[in-house]
């Protein structure tokens, strides 16, 4: 006895026959209405519609189809449905994204990364960055291992408002790269890390141990900056400090020491304390006010601190303690241990005995766990002073001189050691020479040792410098604190170096004009005469004549260093191209808000709304924006007007449903 089914099978098969395609898609209908899994019938409709050039109806009965035998476990089956529709309808991101999804479920990863990769790239010339979002973050999930995968995941979730994301990747991100000894990329991520982070105080440290290590003091109190304003004395912070004006300014870094030994003696670290009135020792034995403290504790400072030696300048005015220092960004030093670089190599009148070798090695160690390499090796190579032949030490050095990229010298240690090792009859030298060869093929003891020919000597390459603006405007905010600190030779010599890396650019070319030769005195800052070091940006030929791109770039350049008037000048003139123009106005209101005119920055935000060009992701920001300035304004009910449309348009937009409940409590509504 036929079925329904049948019996509609057979009419549509009839109708079909006759041409009659419309009649046959009914019948087909009603196959499925019976059947909906049947998913032959679904697919001869599919082909009707596809004769007939409707192919959005093809599409709609394809992904069905699919979905159906992704039900049935038929997943092979589902690819090929997956690709018959990019084939028939190309530019469907979120087709790829379930194409990828169906690879992975079949064990085919290469293939799944390549059709998420194509969505990705989709979704982005399509203009829809944040539906890219889930297929990035299933590129993360499938190649864990692939840093700059997760980075551009963290890039895109910045993009889209999810800051907390976007810090978990770069924080991920920063620890892979810390841990594969990739100390370059790890900078830049931790850089990056910290910009979207910038209360995070242990990456401010390590950061700051990092340029220590690699003779970056400058950069390295800028990024303590932050750090030292959230815990001045906090005692790994001021163990970095002290360590960066060793590099920088001996005599200051003298005071630091003494002001950490001051934190450590309040907090009956007395171990701590005496190493580090001994480190304020080795930079100058004869310092009255160190001698002081030492013998206020019972410090033992033996003789070879205490031998007289001529009295050295008075510390610079205004140099006395922490409380005149308010240098900003990843690990740091123990609080309760010894702080790096309590023995200096090079001061004349200092010994060590051989039964500090223990003790130097143990410091080297936590020299290199807290990035602070630079420091490891000097402390390393004292060892070499009363024991020239300790195997331990020469191969520790050479492995921390490596691990810096500093393989020439890496290799000169090994061979020097298998060169040791080769008149004590010991069969390690081979092993050792032929590392040393490893590192650098040039080296002639090694080769010598090894009977072979060394290599030509290979040029090493100079890495270029390059810059961003964020960075710039850190920069700019560190010569303001070498002026506070009337550090001006070091103001000085900062600028040369921007001027390097940020070649011709106009805010350089502003600081230049306003900074007072040698010895003429203080640099102006931002928040004492931002006016005088800006006034001839706005003058700037450049400027007036440059293409929309640089006027934005310009634009947030000063927004980021809190220039507003400079900003809303450089985003009035990108405001008159009409594709950027929606941005360019939301730049204009932010920043007349942040200067408290809230009535202005309404106007703005309203301008920057009505115009048509405006996407819908504009809009919610702009909604978003509104809503909060009116809450500013204490205008409840129109601050609820626009956030609660934020809520319809993208109920997860930041910190939306939070504010709107907040706004509805009676205390607020009585406000």
């Amino acid at each position: 006895m036929l079925t329904k089914k049948d019996k509609y099978l057979a009419a549509a098969q009839k109708f079909l026959e006759r041409g009659q395609d419309h009649r046959a898609l009914e019948e087909f209908g009603r196959v499925v209405q019976e059947d909906p899994s049947d998913t032959r019938t679904w697919l001869k409709m599919a082909e009707i519609h596809v004769r007939h050039g409707a192919l959005t109806e093809a599409r709609e009965i394809y992904l069905r189809t699919a979905e159906i035998y992704i039900g049935q476990g038929f997943l092979p089956k589902a690819v090929t449905v997956y690709k018959s529709v990019l084939k028939l309808t190309p530019g469907l991101p979120q087709v790829r994204v379930q194409l990828g999804e169906a690879y992975r479920q079949l064990g085919m990863v290469a293939d799944a990364l390549h059709e998420l990769e194509l969505a990705v790239v989709e979704f982005q010339q399509a203009g829809r960055p944040v539906e890219a979002l889930p297929a990035l973050r299933r590129i993360v999930e499938l190649h864990p291992d692939n840093v700059v995968s997760r980075i551009r995941l963290a890039e895109a979730a910045s993009q889209a408002g999810q800051t907390g994301e976007a810090v978990q990747q770069l924080a991920q991100a920063a620890d892979q790269l810390r841990l594969e000894g990739r100390t370059d990329e790890f900078v830049r991520v931790a850089e990056r890390l910290l910009f979207h982070s910038p209360d995070n105080v242990a990456v401010a440290r390590e950061l700051a141990a990092t340029y220590i290590a690699r003779k970056n003091p400058r950069q390295a109190l800028s990024r303590l900056q932050g750090a030292l304003k959230v815990a001045p004395r906090d005692p790994e912070t001021v163990a970095l400090l002290a360590e960066a004006m060793v590099q920088l300014d001996p005599r200051k870094a003298i005071s630091v020491w003494r002001e950490l030994a001051e934190i450590h003696a309040e907090a009956g670290r007395e171990e701590a304390r005496d190493a580090t009135v001994r480190a304020a020792l080795a930079l100058d034995p004869t310092d009255a006010q160190t001698h002081q403290l030492a013998a206020r504790w019972g410090i033992s400072i033996g003789t070879a601190a205490s031998r007289a030696r001529p009295t050295p300048p008075p510390l610079p005015s205004g140099v006395t303690s922490l409380r005149g220092l308010t240098p900003a960004p990843l690990a740091s030093l123990e609080a309760s241990g010894a702080p790096s670089g309590l023995s200096r190599p090079g001061i004349s009148g200092l010994t060590l005995a051989p039964n500090d070798v223990t003790r130097i090695l143990s410091e080297a160690e936590v020299f290199v766990k807290y990035g602070l390499a630079e420091r490891a090796i000097d402390h390393l190579r004292r060892i070499f002073g009363f024991e020239p032949h300790h195997r331990v030490a020469r191969e520790r050095l050479a492995a921390v001189l490596s691990q810096v990229g500093r393989r020439r010298e890496a290799a000169s240690e090994l061979a020097t050691l298998a060169t040791q090792l080769q008149t004590e009859r010991d069969p390690d030298a081979s092993r050792v020479a032929e590392r040393a060869l490893a590192l650098d093929p040039a080296s002639v003891e090694a080769a010598k040792l090894l009977g072979r020919r060394p290599a030509p000597q290979a040029a090493e390459p100079a890495e270029p410098v390059v810059g961003s603006d964020e960075e710039l405007a850190t920069e700019l905010e560190q010569l303001d604190f070498f002026a506070q600190q009337a550090m001006h030779d070091e103001a000085r010599a900062a600028l040369v170096e921007l001027e390097e890396r940020f070649p011709g650019h106009p805010l350089l070319t502003a600081r230049r004009r306003a900074l007072p030769p040698a010895g003429a005195g203080a640099i102006p800052t931002d928040h004492t005469a931002a006016e005088v070091v800006y006034a001839p940006v706005a003058k700037l030929s450049p400027s007036e004549n440059a293409d929309p791109a640089t006027h934005g770039d310009l634009g947030i350049a000063y927004k980021q260093m809190g220039l507003h008037d400079a900003a809303v000048v450089e985003f009035r003139k990108l405001a008159a191209d009409k594709s950027r123009a929606v941005f360019a106005l939301t730049m204009i209101g932010e920043c007349v808000e942040a200067k408290g005119e809230l009535g202005e920055a309404v106007a703005r935000y309203k301008e920057a709304l009505n115009l048509p060009q405006a996407t819908a992701q504009e809009s919610v920001e702009l909604y978003y924006l509104l809503g909060s300035v009116f809450e500013q304004l204490g205008d409840v009910r129109e601050a609820l007007y626009f956030f609660e449309n934020v809520g319809k348009r993208d109920p997860g937009f930041r910190d939306v449903n939070r504010r709107i409940s907040a706004l509805k409590t009676p205390s607020a509504r009585q406000s």
